[in-house]
């Protein structure tokens, strides 16, 4: 018993591809017919008109020494621009460097009047202590006399002495910290 439908796809599809090929062939044939007749004109107006061949030749040598002309023109005029351009910045950077030492040179003129401050300060504190130093001395010679005292002014005294050293690490401090 046999197992192949009928009609057999087989046969039916070599015969349609049989037939697809012959198309194939039939248009191949005609584009190579068409091929050779446009070699064949060309051939003949080549040899017809070989002076028109070598106007077109010219033309296009014309045409490329106008492009390379303008190419050339091109990076001439690009060169002047980077030219001016580094100039330009060349000229910025000098006038930025001025600009630049002129404030250094107005940041040290204000530094040197805060230091100045600083120091007057300095001088008043130490000024206003000092007197405030001698007062406690005459005291405490007046209160030598008794031991108590004597031992109260020490107390005052060392006090005093204690705050006037903290109250110059605190202005050391603020200095250093500037």
């Amino acid at each position: 018993m046999s197992v192949v439908p009928i009609p057999d796809p087989t046969v039916l599809s070599t015969a349609q591809v049989d037939r697809e090929i012959g198309h194939l062939k039939a248009i191949i044939d005609t584009r190579l017919e068409g091929m050779d007749r446009a070699v064949n004109l060309l051939e003949v107006a080549a040899e017809r008109s070989p002076s028109l061949v070598d106007l077109a030749v010219g033309h296009l040598q014309g045409l490329h020494q106008q492009r390379f002309a303008t190419v050339e023109l091109q990076f001439v005029e690009r060169d002047l621009r980077v030219d001016a351009a580094f100039a330009a910045a060349k000229e910025a950077v000098a006038e930025q460097n001025k600009a630049n030492l002129a404030a250094n040179a107005k940041m040290e003129l204000s530094f040197t009047k805060q230091l100045d401050a600083i120091n007057t300060l300095i001088s008043t504190i130490s000024n206003s202590s000092d007197g405030k130093i001698d007062d406690l001395k005459a005291r405490v010679g007046l209160l030598e006399g008794g031991k108590k005292g004597s031992s109260d002014a020490w107390g005052y005294l060392v006090g005093i002495v204690g705050m006037i050293i903290a109250l110059a690490t605190v202005i050391v401090e603020f200095v250093g910290r500037r």
